[in-house]
């Protein structure tokens, strides 16, 4: 299970990094991997806790990402001096 957790996480990071560039993409990964998990649960590969759990930390490390860069101030245009 620690792989897969791994690697969920590691797709939300992705996600919420691209998020601000192509919303609606983004927006459709979630969505079809939602679909998906639920297929994968269920033909019975997964457990629904399982499926569960994997979405939810796709959705909060997408989340984590997200609004850490919504909390960095914009680079400033201005040049060195002011």
């Amino acid at each position: 299970m620690l792989p897969s957790l791994a690697v969920a996480f590691l797709i939300g990071l992705v996600c919420g990094a691209q998020v601000q560039f192509f919303p609606l993409s983004v927006l459709t990964v979630l969505v079809v991997m939602a679909v998906g998990l639920s297929l994968v649960e269920r033909n019975g590969y997964l457990t629904t806790p399982s499926a569960l759990v994997l979405y939810l930390c796709v959705c909060w490390a997408y989340l984590l990402v997200h609004e850490h860069r919504a909390t960095i101030p914009p680079p400033s245009t201005s040049g060195p001096h002011g």
